[in-house]
This record gives C-alpha cells, structure tokens and sequence, in this order.
C-alpha cells in the first residue's frame, strides 16, 4: 500500500496537504497553551524562549526540538542544577516542552504513515499537553488525573 501511494505523485502531496492541515491547528493550539503556562513560571534568563506565534513551517518545530533538548542536557550536570531557580519550575518546563515535542513526533508520524499511526493518537498526545498546561496555571490536580469537567484526557475523541 505505501508503494502504490508511492508511485501516484499529486495524490501523496494531496494526501499529505490534507493530513498536514488536519494536524497543524492541533500544534499551534499546544504550543499557544504551553506557552501560557510557561509564562506563569517565570522562567529564568537563561531558559530558551518558547514560541508565541504559530508554527509556520517545520524549521520551527526543529529549532523548539534543539533549544528544549539543549537545554535539558546542560540544565543538569551529574544531578546538580546549575541556577538557584526552584527545581521544580525547571521539571516543569521541561516536563511541558518534552508534552510538546511528543505532539510533534506524534504529528509528524500521522502525516507520514496514516496507516500505523491514528489522527486519534495524535488528538490524545495534544489533550495532554493541554491538560498538563492547565494543571501548571491553575494548580488542580484534577486535570492531570482526567476528572475535570473541561479536561480533554477523558474525552475519547
């Protein structure tokens, strides 16, 4: 089937178009969340900047991917924090942004093999990341564990 998708050139760049489309909306709704709550963290100088407008092309999320990885391996030398900012704040966001990149992965390997990968995977990736950015900015444990009224983890969509 990935051969026969393969050989039929406008039709995979259809394909791709209306599944890109399909997945698009759900990152820039993840990352404007992500970015709220990372703003009542207060992060520190030395944090990477997270995005506030909408992704407009792959470099983008690759850049997000590089700072959050970078950042994730110098923040922590042999289990010491290099600043004097609260650990926690620190766990936090890189518990975020990590929410934020499986989104990313998730969507990236729907719009490439539909077939192994469901939209409805991808959806549950972005309800986590929505969940998790609520629990950072109004403190109720009940997003994380699916019972809120408005979270999204509960919902099967």
């Amino acid at each position: 089937m990935i051969h026969e998708a393969k050989a039929s050139g406008p039709y995979l760049t259809a394909a791709l178009s209306a599944r890109t489309t399909q997945v698009i909306p759900l990152l820039n709704t993840a990352l404007h969340h992500t970015n709220d709550a990372i703003t009542t963290l207060h992060p520190c100088y030395h944090q990477p900047t997270w995005p506030t407008g909408p992704l407009t092309n792959e470099h983008q999320a690759r850049t997000i991917h590089t700072a959050i990885t970078t950042y994730r391996r110098d923040t922590a030398q042999a289990g010491q924090w290099i600043c004097l900012c609260p650990q926690a704040d620190h766990r936090t966001l890189i518990r975020l942004a990590t929410h934020w990149l499986t989104l990313w992965q998730h969507c990236v390997r729907y719009v490439t093999y539909p077939d192994r990968y469901s939209l409805r995977l991808t959806r549950r990736a972005a309800a986590l990341v929505d969940d998790h950015a609520a629990w950072v900015i109004t403190h109720d444990p009940a997003h994380l564990l699916g019972t809120h009224p408005t979270t999204s983890t509960g919902a099967d969509q």
